[in-house]
């Protein structure tokens, strides 16, 4: 048996033996063609090895930018918003029927895979509805009642980045203005810098964990519903009596919110100076609990991607009674709290509590001040600007509701210049995303605080400013000047909201940006020539006629409301058309016109950036109001706003003029 084994093992090593010899002889004799082979065969080895390496850093390059691009996804009372770089801000809201809203989900969701979404815009209906005392503030931005559109209306894009850039400023203001190529620049990098991040999941969606919100609480602008079925906020004026209680959704939100970090910042505090720190005060008031419009303008920011390496973007909240959550946010929000948030990229990181929001109101001056104080010690920066956002009532009522405080009143202008000058913070641009701000009174008041001032004239329609491009353009160029950012800005509401009005002129916005130093410098002096000669006049039959008539002739804002707001310029270029002649009673008409034209080209001149666009691209407003008692406005609340006006800070001469033109 072993020789057996023995000898099988002899052959199999001879054969080995011989095969050997064979494949030395074969490699000898074709040396070449072997060394050919090898180095083909390497060549494949060392492809395949990269083509390996290469799959996997692509593998852990787009983990990273799956988690960069993350945006909000927030909590809502039945909109969806998507927003994205290519497409801007879109909005649909849900039809009634359960059936319409299964159906409007479906198509977002389609919407979302194929880049396009509804759109419906709610807008402000100015058709002649008169509004009483408690005008309702489910239109504090829009201004009236809106009719909501049906979820299965054509979609159609409210706004698209791109296009922003490629067309720039001037396009972008529908035939309105003339934006300077830096603006446009600055818009168009905005736009081409965003490191080729897909925004097109940001959305405002449902509440995680699938609780279906009432319906009967969406927004009087989402649903075409009577006054009485809604909020009595008032705009103008805080409301009386009993408020509404706050929404029972609001409940689950507080007892989901984690308490271990209830008050604790997940940022470390303070940071490096850096060239720009805008402060965002927002207070969201039904805006935000009734249609997410807070939680709306904060997506917006989000997809600007803010560098904080270059601007700080901070963002106090409070003075609601439903704050929509927003998925990239590392926190809940809390509407029993007033809170702090750092914008960071596309992501909102929370930097701690400023107190409770019971009892302590938005509107008051203290809080105001508190956060400029706070943003002064830990985002100290070379330049320093500022966003109010919330509902408004004009300058003589002021800026601001609180929904938790309700009988704390407005801020008034001279509140904000108060809180600024207690800060020892001068701004070089204050942006109110509030409507009917934009007039002679706040100006003079916030001047020796505040450069240059974004507001506008009218009603605040549709879904406010997209600030996307905005907050883009400065982070690529902190050093962009406040004339520059506010074409962005400006240029980009007219283009998001042009024909969306559904009032007898369609108007869509009235908004300027106004240097405030040069505003107060150069009129002051005129506008009391002006007053003097008009207070002369007025005691005259026939030159109170006249001042009459060029009040009724002024372009007016908010009409139905009677704030008695009256373009500034069309008012001056009325006083020129009735005081003709030389005059009656001893009194100079040559002299009034010619003080009236002085003062208008003096306004003019302090207005730098004007965007006033309808349907049609009608113009000829100036950018700035003024308060002007209207013949036919009530007689009590004439009288309530006269008392008022004369307790703001402007020219006391144009101050007595109303007083005795009022009484």
């Amino acid at each position: 048996m072993r020789e057996i084994r023995s000898r099988k093992r002899n052959d199999e090593t001879e054969e080995r033996q011989e095969l050997r010899k064979k494949i030395l002889d074969f490699v000898a004799g074709n040396q070449k063609k072997v060394m050919i082979l090898a180095g083909i065969f390497g060549a494949i080895f060392t492809f395949s090895l990269g083509m390996l390496t290469v799959h996997m850093l692509n593998r852990t390059t787009i983990s990273a930018d799956i988690e960069q691009q993350q945006v909000a996804e927030v909590e809502t009372t039945g909109e969806i918003i998507k927003i994205s770089s290519e497409e801007g801000l879109t909005i649909a809201s849900e039809d009634i029927s359960a059936k319409d809203e299964s159906g409007m989900q479906e198509s977002a969701s389609a919407g979302a895979a194929s880049g396009e979404s509804n759109a419906t815009a709610y807008t402000a209906n100015e058709s002649g509805k008169s509004a009483s005392a408690g005008d309702v503030n489910a239109e504090a931005k829009t201004g009236s009642a809106a009719k909501s559109q049906s979820t299965s209306s054509k979609s159609q894009s409210v706004s698209s980045s791109n296009d922003k850039s490629s067309s720039g400023t001037a396009a972008s203001s529908s035939g309105s203005g003339t934006a300077s190529s830096s603006g446009s620049g600055a818009a168009a990098s905005a736009s081409s810098d965003m490191s080729g991040i897909d925004l097109s999941t940001a959305k405002l969606d449902k509440a995680s964990d699938g609780s279906q919100v009432k319906k009967e609480e969406t927004y009087l602008v989402l649903n075409n519903v009577s006054e009485t079925t809604v909020s009595q906020d008032v705009i103008g004026e805080a409301p009386t009596g009993e408020t509404e209680a706050a929404p029972k959704e609001t409940e689950s939100v507080k007892e989901a919110a984690p308490s271990s970090d209830s008050s604790e910042s997940t940022v470390e505090l303070p940071f490096d100076k850096k060239k720009l720190t805008v402060l965002v005060y927002m207070i969201g008031s039904s805006l935000e609990s009734k249609s997410n419009l807070a939680a709306n303008s904060i997506v917006t920011m989000l997809t600007g991607n803010v560098d904080t390496d270059k601007v700080n973007v901070i963002i106090e909240t409070g003075g609601t009674k439903k704050f929509h959550n927003i998925s990239t946010a590392d926190h809940k929000f809390d509407e029993t709290k007033i809170q702090r948030w750092l914008v960071d990229g596309t992501k909102l990181r929370f930097l701690g509590n400023a107190g409770d929001t019971e009892g302590n109101s938005m509107t008051s001056g203290e809080t105001l001040e508190s956060f400029l104080k706070y943003a002064k010690k830990n985002f100290p920066a070379g330049r320093y600007e500022a966003v109010l956002w919330g509902q408004a009532g004009g300058p003589i009522n002021g800026f601001g509701y609180d929904e938790i405080n309700s009988s704390s009143g407005q801020l008034s202008v001279s509140g904000i210049s108060n809180a600024l000058a207690n800060a020892e913070m001068d701004l070089d641009l204050l942006l109110f995303d509030a409507r009917l701000m934009g007039a002679m009174e706040s100006g003079y008041a916030l001047a020796s605080h505040v450069d240059y001032m974004i507001a506008s004239e009218d009603n605040e329609y549709s879904i406010g400013l997209n600030y996307t491009n905005w907050f883009n353009g400065i982070s690529n160029d902190p050093s962009m000047s406040a004339i520059d950012q506010g074409r962005i800005i400006l240029d980009d509401f007219i283009k998001d909201n042009k024909g969306k009005g559904d009032g007898m002129s369609n108007v869509v916005g009235a908004y300027s940006v106004i240097d405030l130093k040069a505003l107060k410098r150069n009129t002051s002096d005129k506008l009391k020539n002006l007053a003097e000669l008009l207070k002369a006049a007025e005691k005259t039959e026939d030159g109170r006629d006249h001042l009459r008539q060029a009040g009724k002739e002024a372009y007016e804002f908010a009409k139905s409301y009677s704030y008695d707001l009256v373009d500034i310029c069309s008012f001056l270029s009325a006083i020129e058309e009735n005081y003709k002649g030389s005059g009656k009673d001893g009194i100079d008409y040559e002299e009034i016109r010619d003080a009236a034209k002085s003062l208008k080209a003096s306004v003019e001149k302090a207005v730098e950036v004007c965007r006033y666009v309808t349907p049609e691209d009608d113009g000829g407003v100036s950018g700035l109001t003024i308060y002007f008692p209207q013949h036919d406005t009530d007689s009590e609340k004439r009288k309530n706003m006269v008392t008022k006006y004369e307790d703001l800070s402007f020219s006391t001469s144009y101050q007595q003029l109303i007083k005795q033109y009022a009484h």
